[in-house]
């Protein structure tokens, strides 16, 4: 089976994810569609728990096919993730090369503060949010990928310890994961070091129980059956879920933020109506292909952008950076005098992410989870193919 929609709906998110970093002073910047979308992080959670449990619900049976499920999830993440943190040591490498010249240009001195050498062995291990620094580390988005990977292992222990039990075992884990979030957490969804693995646990395995009520529809409809009235579903879906982004913010609202995705993830897994065949155009599916891709080079691209604005501006003595306040926080907006010339830049931004991500994409992302392939098959396994090559990141 081939979840295009969903896919490209993915690809989508981590362009606006992408956008939301972008802190430059630009006509959007206060759009509350990007400003919000932090809370995409939530949809990539649900629908890896749905794409997981659809991939190796009934895979997982004994401690061999634990360990072949742990080696394919390590190998789908972690060479990405390596790389990634590769370029941005380089960078931090160069700047320490540099500092004498720099002159203070560069923000804090290198190998401090979030980007300390300690930081560089949890990173490696993916263990980096999971309570051992007080915020985001190196590559920032990379916080949801350390705790999605230890996510897949308690969902394989559900599947190795309680298979008969698994979905009470889900709704367990969820409810835990919700009370800890709203009686201990800050009062939103925007957590990440802190309280993410929580926020993972919840709509990852809301994600699963939404593939378990897709699999029990699509038997009740039939081979072939769609959902009825599948066009006014997909568009009522789509505007409850842009609705929601807009008016969730950072308050109480947002903890719906899982339960809201489930419902989407849910609706266009069925593909049958007007919104999930415009999905499936191909530069929407190449997008798709590459959001995990996007996801985690953005942060990268916007260091050089940055680093080279702080140099230009100190080299030709003009300030390149306005500041405003956002939720109560001063941030240094990027600002070339006009909005006009921040919105190219943000297209010239966008341009070089997705330039980045293709090629991270061919050349780290697949030969990383073939070798992980490769690896389980050499011990007299084979690899199912998962559910459409589409979903690239499951």
């Amino acid at each position: 089976m081939r979840f295009q929609s969903l896919d490209s709906w993915r690809g989508l998110c981590a362009v606006l994810v992408a956008l939301l970093h972008y802190h430059a002073a630009w006509h959007l910047y206060d759009f509350p569609l990007i400003r919000n979308s932090y809370l995409f992080v939530d949809f990539f959670f649900v629908l890896s728990g749905f794409v997981i449990a659809h991939a190796y619900g009934h895979r997982v049976g004994d401690l061999a096919d634990f360990g072949r499920f742990v080696v394919l999830r390590f190998g789908r993440l972690w060479p990405l993730h390596a790389t990634v943190l590769g370029l941005f040591l380089v960078v931090e490498l160069a700047a320490f090369a540099l500092e004498p010249w720099l002159g203070g240009t560069y923000p804090r001195p290198p190998f401090t503060e979030s980007r300390s050498v300690f930081a560089i062995l949890t990173n490696i291990l993916m263990v980096h949010s999971l309570g051992f620094h007080p915020d985001v580390t190196w590559n920032f988005p990379s916080w949801s990928i350390s705790v999605e990977f230890y996510t897949y292992l308690v969902f394989a222990t559900v599947l190795l310890v309680l298979p008969r039990y698994r979905i009470a075992a889900s709704v367990a884990l969820i409810l835990f994961a919700v009370v800890v979030l709203v009686m201990i957490g800050p009062g939103s969804m925007d957590v990440t070091v802190h309280y993410g693995i929580f926020r993972c646990l919840a709509g990852f395995f809301l994600g699963c129980l939404a593939f378990r009520a897709y699999r029990a529809t699509t038997a009740r409809l039939g081979r072939g059956g769609t959902m009825p009235r599948a066009d006014l579903v997909e568009a009522a879906c789509m505007v409850l879920v842009l609705a929601f982004i807009a008016v969730a913010g950072t308050g109480p609202l947002s903890f719906l933020a899982p339960l809201v995705f489930t419902v989407a993830v849910y609706v266009f897994a069925f593909e049958g109506g007007v919104v999930s065949r415009f999905m499936k155009h191909p530069i929407l599916l190449r997008l798709g292909a590459l959001s995990y891709s996007i996801y985690m080079v953005h942060a990268f691209v916007l260091l050089i952008l940055e680093n080279l604005a702080s140099i230009a501006g100190k080299l030709l003595g003009v300030p390149l950076e306005t500041v405003r306040t956002v939720n109560g926080s001063r941030i240094g907006l990027l600002d070339f005098g006009n909005p006009w010339i921040m919105d190219c830049l943000a297209l010239v931004y966008l341009a070089a992410v997705i330039a980045l991500a293709s090629l991270t994409y061919r050349y780290v992302e697949v030969p990383g989870y073939e070798a992980a392939k490769r690896f389980v098959n050499r011990r007299g396994q084979g690899v199912p193919r998962l559910p459409g090559r589409a979903i690239s990141r499951n």
